[in-house]
C-alpha cells in the first residue's frame, strides 16, 4: 500500500486543473517555442508521467483482484472457511517463525562459519583449551608466590648481613672492652698492690659469657645465610623453570586464540554454540520451507474449489483473509484505495493530455534547423 500511500502526497496539494498554463514546470509557455532546453523538460516530464500512470494501472489491477478474492472467500461456506482460515492463520505463524530464525542467522552472519572445519574435534580443542587456560592460570600464580617468596629471601637476607656486621662490631667492642679491663687492673696491682684475684675471675666469667653468646649468635647467623642463599637458588630455580612453562602455555595459546579467532577457551565454547544454534536454525528453516510449501499447496486447493485465482496476491497479503474482521477491514481500505486510484489516473490523464497539447502546440510552431524539436516531441508523443 506503500503506492497508494505516497500518491496520496502527491495530488493532496496539486490539480492538474489548478496548473498555469503559461508557467509550467518553471518554464514560461510563451517563450517555449523553439526553445530545446525548456521543451526537453516538458518531454521529460511526459515520460516520467506515463511511467507513474503504468505503476498506478499496475496497483489498481492488484488491489482490484484482492477486492475480488476477498468477495469470493466471503462467498465459501462455513465449513471451507473455517478451513481456508485455518490454513491462513497456520501459514502466517509458520511465515513468522522463519522470518525469526532467518533474522537470527543474519544477526549472528556467517562470522563462526570457519568453525565447520573444526567440527569433528572441536569439542577435544574446546576441553584442551581450557585445561591449558587453568593451567596457564595456576603458572601465574606460582610465579606470584615464588616471586613473593624470594623478595621474602632477599629481605630476610638483608637483616641476616646487617646481623652479622652486628656480630662483628660487638666482638671489636668486647676484646677493647676486655683489653681495657685488663688494663685497668694490671695498672691497680702494680701501683698498689691490691689483690684482683677476684675481679679478674668475675670480668674473665662475663667476658666469658659474652663471647660465649656472640659465638653461638654468629654461628646461627652464618647458618641462616648460607640456608637462605640455597634457599635463594632453589627459588631462581623453581622460577625459571615455572617461567618456561608460563613461555610454553603462552605460546600454545596465542597459536591456539590465532587458529580459531577467539581471545579464550570461553569465547571458542560461546562460538561454538552459537554455530550449532545456526545450523540448527538453518535446519528448521529448511523443515519451515516444506511445511510452508505444503500450506501453500492446501491453500491453493481450497482456493480452487470456489475458482478463486489470484492465489499469489492471496498469499502475498494473507493477513487480511485471516479472519471475517480483517476481511472487512482490508475491504473498506482497498475501496479507498481504488477510489485514489482512479482519482489519481484521472489526474494523471489530464496531465498527460495538458503536457500533449502544449507540446503539439511548440511541434506545429517548430522553426528550429531540421525540426529538432519535432523529431523530440514525436519520441514521446504516443
Amino acid at each position: 500500500m506503500g503506492l497508494i500511500a505516497n500518491l496520496k502526497n502527491i495530488f493532496t496539494k496539486k490539480v492538474i486543473a489548478d496548473i498555469d498554463e503559461k508557467n509550467y514546470l518553471g518554464v514560461d509557455i510563451n517563450n517555449i517555442y523553439n526553445d530545446v532546453e525548456n521543451t526537453s523538460k516538458l518531454c521529460s516530464k511526459l515520460k516520467n508521467t506515463y511511467k507513474d500512470k503504468e505503476q498506478v494501472i499496475a496497483e489498481y489491477d492488484r488491489v482490484n483482484k484482492i477486492h475480488t478474492s476477498i468477495q469470493q472467500i466471503e462467498k465459501m461456506n462455513k465449513k471451507q472457511l473455517a478451513e481456508f482460515e485455518n490454513c491462513a492463520n497456520n501459514y502466517i505463524a509458520i511465515k513468522n517463525d522463519k522470518v525469526e530464525y532467518v533474522d537470527r542467522i543474519k544477526g549472528a552472519g556467517q562470522q563462526f562459519d570457519y568453525l565447520q572445519d573444526y567440527e569433528e574435534n572441536i569439542d577435544d580443542v574446546i576441553k584442551n583449551l581450557k585445561s591449558v587456560e587453568q593451567r596457564q592460570r595456576d603458572v601465574k600464580n606460582d610465579i606470584t608466590y615464588i616471586e613473593g617468596e624470594k623478595g621474602d629471601l632477599l629481605y630476610g637476607k638483608e637483616r641476616l648481613i646487617k646481623a652479622q656486621k652486628f656480630v662483628k662490631i660487638l666482638m671489636i667492642g668486647l676484646l677493647t672492652i676486655f683489653a681495657f679491663s685488663a688494663l685497668i687492673l694490671s695498672v691497680v696491682y702494680t701501683n698498689n698492690d691490691v689483690d684482683i684475684f677476684i675481679p679478674s675471675i668475675i670480668m674473665i666469667v662475663v667476658i666469658g659469657f659474652f663471647s660465649l653468646w656472640i659465638y653461638i649468635f654468629r654461628r646461627y647467623v652464618i647458618h641462616e645465610i648460607k640456608k637462605n642463599n640455597i634457599l635463594m637458588q632453589r627459588a631462581v630455580e623453581l622460577l625459571n623453570k615455572v617461567k618456561l612453562k608460563y613461555v610454553n602455555n603462552e605460546q600454545f595459546l596465542a597459536y591456539e586464540y590465532n587458529k580459531y579467532k577467539v581471545k579464550s577457551g570461553d569465547m571458542l565454547e560461546d562460538r561454538w554454540k552459537q554455530f550449532q544454534q545456526n545450523k540448527k536454525d538453518k535446519s528448521n528453516i529448511h523443515k519451515i520451507s516444506g511445511n510452508i510449501i505444503i500450506l501453500e499447496d492446501d491453500i491453493e486447493r481450497v482456493l480452487k474449489k470456489h475458482d478463486i485465482q489470484s492465489i499469489n496476491y492471496i498469499l502475498d497479503n494473507i493477513d487480511i483473509y485471516l479472519n471475517k474482521d480483517n476481511r472487512y477491514t482490508g475491504m473498506e481500505n482497498i475501496k479507498q484505495d481504488k477510489k485514489t486510484l482512479k482519482n489519481t489516473l484521472e489526474q494523471y490523464n489530464n496531465e498527460i493530455q495538458l503536457i500533449t497539447k502544449i507540446l503539439i502546440d511548440v511541434r506545429n510552431n517548430d522553426t528550429t534547423n531540421e525540426k529538432a524539436i519535432t523529431k523530440m516531441i514525436n519520441e514521446v508523443i504516443i
